[in-house]
């Protein structure tokens, strides 16, 4: 929006709409060089334009808080309109910001007498866009200006920065603390947004309509429609605005004729059939007060009913330490499958209507493409709690690779699932099964402690009742796992995690999703399929049947010693090694 008016004319425009403005301001007293007094810096400030039909606005008085470095202060105060521009303009001629603050009395040689002005620095100020031409935005789509209001929609702004920032106030002010101070009245954290550190800005909130609700109609054999409903502001009629739609199909984007607001709302037939709408609002003069991104029609929808049917326990016992935990996960069952408008292409598709779906399967293969990460550093419990929750949104299947899964793990993550008949698949290795298992249930029991194999597969036969779905465990083979890293895969997305699953979040772990779970899933069943991967329960015959191999040739050996001596004993020994390597 571009107002070309002087101070006064601007003056008059605003107060036809608005009745009195909240000026928040944010600063930092520190020392000064000298060391004799303190010095006040610019950290925010805010001009916002009240609509008149609102009540008058809270004011808070000053507030301060000491940090290292200085002290932070805050107060929000209220202005007729006209005198909050007259405020806002002087600051840029003045080079310093003056707020009519309470007056304060101060004792001098007995003698009461009123204190000095408080002024705050803020050096040279630059417009982004010269007064009095204000810039639209729409919180719907700028994040760029976390001082609009959610309850403004698209405001008008005008900003000033500050032609330099001291370095102490951005150190200040990007301190974790400081922002969360100041976020409890400005309602964001300033130090998330740098940039707007010492800067004054003039919100103009919509002056006519307080929101407005866009519905669109696909379209089957008519074309697409989009209905616009206003919320005129108490006392403002919306005759004279008027809505400039556009439309966007795969060949381009198509619009820009005129349509007026009637009884609060308005009516658009599209041109055909449209992928996404979005629109512009002015007032009779022309103005621009509103903006819409483009929105996509709604062409079809999948969805899943789940029913809730019992509570699930899980008793987590702790590895190697006394006592444990019990967890708790609903459990669901899938009742019904609801699939409305699929974008795959059909054969009576029109030419229109193969192009939107193919355009819609390649954004979706390319959002998949976005790799998301996590980082974890003495932080086991929540490490463990996002994996845990990554399992419980599975809605077919998981798959856990772990060259050192254990019994731990199982009741860790496998049995977090929360929908009924889940497949569950675990690939291990050999490497741990022969281990004692670490569970405080079996205190120091020597020989009588299971190995982690025989618990392992006997907590798995153990649940047949299908409520922790079906789970399968495979182990691989040879001296080296032919997997390395420990793998998360949850339907169609698949996780990398770089640390042991029993220890995961203790030191420096990062778990990050892959960009293209089938390739991996391709590999993963290539393995499987191969001679170095067996069933658990294949593995353990298999086993079975190397002991009795050696078991007989030892047989054989201690009659051939006590026949021949002991002549052949590098060669037995030799014999023995062989099967070990082979197991």
């Amino acid at each position: 929006m571009e107002i070309k008016m002087s101070n006064v004319e601007i003056t008059d425009k605003i107060t036809e709409y608005y009745n009195d403005a909240v000026i928040h301001m944010a600063w930092m007293v520190r020392r000064n060089e000298a060391g004799d007094g303190s010095e006040r810096y610019l950290v925010f400030g805010l001009v916002e334009c009240c609509p008149k039909e609102l009540e008058y606005p809270l004011t808070i008085c000053e507030q301060g808080n000491r940090f290292n470095g200085g002290r932070l202060y805050y107060i929000r105060i209220t202005k007729p309109v006209g005198t909050a521009v007259e405020w806002y303009r002087s600051v840029k001629e003045n080079g310093f910001i003056t707020i009519d603050w309470e007056e304060h009395e101060q004792e001098n040689n007995n003698q009461n007498i009123k204190g000095p002005a408080k002024q705050i620095r803020c050096g040279i100020m630059q417009d982004v866009k010269s007064w009095p031409k204000f810039l639209l935005s729409n919180k719907e789509i700028d994040d760029n200006m976390p001082f609009i209001a959610d309850i403004w929609g698209a405001a008008r702004t005008h900003q000033m920065f500050p032609e330099r920032r001291e370095p102490f106030l951005m150190d200040f002010i990007m301190h974790e603390k400081v922002g969360e101070w100041l976020e409890k009245y400005l309602a964001w954290n300033i130090s998330y947004y740098p940039e707007l550190i010492g800067s004054l800005n003039f919100v103009l909130p919509n002056p006519f309509y307080s929101g407005r609700h866009i519905h669109m109609i696909p379209g089957n054999e008519e074309p697409d429609q989009v209905k616009i409903e206003f919320q005129p502001r108490h006392g403002f009629s919306l005759d004279g605005l008027k809505v400039i739609p556009f439309e966007k199909n795969y060949f381009g984007i198509t619009g820009g004729n005129a349509y007026s607001i009637k009884n609060d709302s308005c009516s658009i037939t599209l041109s055909g059939q449209a992928e996404k709408f979005g629109m512009y609002v002015t007032d009779a003069e022309n103005q621009l007060i509103d903006c819409a991104d483009f929105a996509g029609f709604v062409r079809g929808f999948i969805v899943d009913i789940f029913t809730g049917y019992a509570t699930k326990e899980i008793h987590r016992p702790k590895a190697g330490k006394k006592g444990g935990r019990t967890d708790y996960v609903d459990v669901y069952a899938k009742t019904a499958e609801i699939k409305e408008g699929c974008v795959e292409a059909e054969e009576n598709d029109t030419i229109g209507e193969r192009l939107l779906k193919a355009e819609i399967l390649r954004k979706r293969k390319k959002k998949m493409k976005n790799v998301k990460s996590r980082i974890f550093y003495q932080k086991h419990e929540e490490a463990e709690a996002f994996l845990r929750d990554l399992i419980r949104h599975a809605r077919e299947s998981v798959i856990i690779v772990d060259p050192y899964f254990e019994t731990y793990e199982l009741f860790s993550y496998a049995m977090a699932v929360s929908i009924k008949n889940i497949h569950v698949e675990i690939i291990t290795s050999k490497l741990c099964l022969g281990k004692k298992s670490r569970l405080e249930q079996y205190g120091k029991g020597g020989s009588e402690v299971p190995t982690v194999e025989e618990e392992l597969r006997r907590q798995v036969e153990r649940d047949e009742s299908g409520v922790n779905g079906k789970i399968n465990v495979y182990v691989m083979t040879g001296e080296k796992p032919a997997v390395h890293d420990r793998f998360l895969i949850i339907d169609d997305e698949a996780w990398f995690c770089g640390g042991s699953l029993n220890e995961i979040g203790n030191r420096l772990t990062c778990i990050v999703q892959l960009p293209d779970s089938q390739e991996l899933m391709k590999i993963l069943n290539e393995i499987k399929s191969s001679d170095r991967v067996r069933p658990l329960k294949e593995w353990r015959e298999n086993e079975k049947e190397k002991d009795k191999e050696i078991d007989a040739e030892k047989e054989t050996d201690f009659e051939n010693k006590n026949s021949n001596g002991d002549t052949n004993a590098d060669s037995r020994r030799s014999r023995i090694g062989d099967h070990v390597e082979k197991r």
